[in-house]
């Protein structure tokens, strides 16, 4: 009896795409197939809806895995730490924002209610020292205690006089009276004030007593009336 020649089976390769992969498999083989279960996806390891979406990862997960996921909870976009409507807003910070702001616990104002960023010390640029290389808070103006700027001192009280007052008295060393306890204004070009100075008309040395007559013009009175 004649037998007929029989061909043997052509073997099927695997179809990875740019491979020269020799297995044998109907679509891909098991080493380019996706490993979950009933999918016979292309893969080297998930497919793409079966694997974690962040690049170079081989981690199953429908959308990333958890190594990718944001931590914040009930959130699923893809970070490494804090996505960025969770994470600090400070440039390579990975923490996670705080108390609604935009940055985390450690870049934040410490200033009740503020969550504004730091820019000195522990303040934001609204409370903190304006003055150059100071860390303290605000508290005059824009100053911290010790840069709050000195009141300028109070000028003299006579005339268009522009000079400093001397200390408890309204007028400058120019314009006070002489006499060391008195605090009153000179009379005009005197040296003295109207208490001091004798009160004969015409007499600028000062008086004995308050209101009285100097030593030359008491003897010529007799003494009587200062």
């Amino acid at each position: 009896m004649l037998l007929k020649h029989r061909h043997p089976l052509k073997r099927r390769k695997c179809r990875k795409i740019l491979s020269s992969c020799d297995n044998r498999a109907d679509k891909y083989c098991v080493s380019h197939t996706c490993v979950l279960a009933d999918c016979d996806k292309r893969a080297d390891g998930y497919c793409e809806e079966h694997g974690c979406g962040a690049r170079d990862c081989d981690n199953r997960a429908d959308e990333f895995c958890s190594e990718h996921t944001c931590r914040a909870g009930n959130c699923y976009n893809q970070a490494e730490g804090y996505c960025y409507i969770h994470g600090c807003s400070t440039a390579n910070c990975y923490n996670e924002k705080s108390g609604g702001g935009d940055y985390c616990n450690s870049h934040t104002c410490t200033v009740d209610n503020c969550s504004g960023l730091k820019t000195s010390g522990n303040y934001c640029i609204n409370h903190a020292c304006s003055t150059a290389g100071c860390n303290n808070p605000r508290s005059s103006g824009t100053y911290c205690a010790s840069h709050v700027p000195r009141t300028a001192a109070p000028t003299c009280a006579s005339g268009s006089c522009s000079n400093v007052r001397v200390s408890g008295s309204m007028y400058c060393n120019s314009h006070v009276c002489i006499v060391s306890y008195c605090v009153r204004e000179k009379s005009f070009l005197r040296r003295f004030c109207d208490a001091h100075l004798c009160r004969n008309i015409g007499c600028g040395e000062p008086s004995l007593t308050e209101g009285g007559r100097c030593a030359n013009h008491g003897r010529s009175a007799g003494w009587s009336l200062f």
